[in-house]
């Protein structure tokens, strides 16, 4: 006999189990977004007006009511690395750390430095002597700014960064819990497909083949018997795409995956760019223009019958920062 209790559980909807990335907004020379765990990021953009910029500042700050801030300037392409920051004439961060790129602050630091931005007329990233490197522009900083004190319900609270106030910080909500994924281990050993079963892997994602033009596939065991075929399917200036591919017991099948794949495209077999599989992780990095500064980059693990993403990184704008701006998360888990 049913009770009312199991009736209520039976009606109640299921969670959607399907990823579900954030969007970007862009406020004039700032690009924002929040991810499923409220982990909000903001980064600078080439002006919409003006010359382009030779430095980046990125900015991160954590959900919930310690929300540690963590904040990067990055170094362009063939750029000067980056030292220090000024704001409104004024040499702030003492105490960055050197990174491989430029430099990077964290702490009480960052918390300083960042309660300045939204206020900020003048903003001069400058090198280990001081000298100018290059000027941001603050249009549409405070709005960024703003944009992650309300998605992390910092408005009006003394954890604000732009909308301050009286509200403690435990009335700031906790962190959201990422969703879990249990991951396989890699095991096993994967043979090599032979030119003739590249070919007809190729043929069956519809690739653009060259009959007189050797094929190019890699593979990788996944244990259980299972392993993974990335087909190179068609090559551009600057993305190589991949026709991802399982082999079941010696069968081939079209690969299985939980989110749309960076490719964009409505394929039978699913395709993936730039790809690279390591450690258990397939990655995906779709460029949407040479100098890298905007696109795609997504990672998936494989949980025995499908991949699954364990995260995905985005920049929509095309205005010079390389470093993309995390919109989703899970935690991975092999057994």
């Amino acid at each position: 006999m049913l009770t009312f209790a199991m009736l209520v559980l039976a009606a109640a909807p299921l969670p959607d189990p399907s990823p579900h990335p954030a969007e970007l907004k862009t406020y004039k020379d700032w690009v924002v977004a929040c991810d499923n765990g409220n982990s909000c990021s903001l980064a600078s953009l080439d002006p919409v007006i003006g010359a382009s910029v030779n430095a980046t500042l990125n900015l991160t700050r954590d959900a919930g009511p310690e929300g540690g801030l963590r904040i990067s300037l990055s170094a362009v392409v063939d750029g000067a690395v980056p030292a220090g920051l000024s704001i409104d004439g004024k040499p702030v961060g003492k105490t960055f750390k050197s990174t491989a790129r430029g430099v990077t602050l964290d702490g009480t630091g960052a918390m300083a430095v960042a309660a300045l931005l939204g206020t900020s007329k003048a903003l001069t990233v400058t090198d280990a002597s001081g000298k100018r490197i290059a000027t941001l522009s603050p249009n549409g900083l405070a709005a960024a700014l703003r944009q992650i004190d309300t998605a992390q319900g910092r408005d009006g609270g003394v954890t604000a960064l732009v909308a301050k106030g009286a509200k403690p910080a435990s009335a700031v909500p906790a962190a959201p819990i990422l969703p879990m994924i249990i991951a396989m281990r890699p095991s096993g050993q994967a043979a090599r497909p032979t030119a003739q079963q590249i070919t007809a892997l190729a043929r069956s994602a519809k690739c653009h083949v060259d009959p007189t033009i050797p094929g190019k596939a890699d593979a990788f065991a996944l244990g259980a018997d299972k392993a993974l075929v990335l087909v190179q399917c068609v090559a551009a200036v600057y993305n190589i795409s991949y026709a991802v591919f399982i082999i079941d017991n010696g069968k081939p099948r079209p690969a299985r995956f939980d989110s749309p794949t960076g490719s964009g495209e409505a394929t039978i077999v699913p395709l993936v760019l730039n790809a690279k599989y390591k450690g258990g992780t397939l990655t995906s990095y779709g460029k949407n223009r040479g100098q890298a500064d905007c696109g795609t980059g997504q990672s998936f693990v494989w949980d025995g019958a499908k991949f699954r993403l364990s995260a995905q990184s985005d920049m929509d704008s095309c205005r010079g920062n390389t470093n993309f701006i995390t919109t989703w998360r899970a935690r991975v888990t092999r057994p």
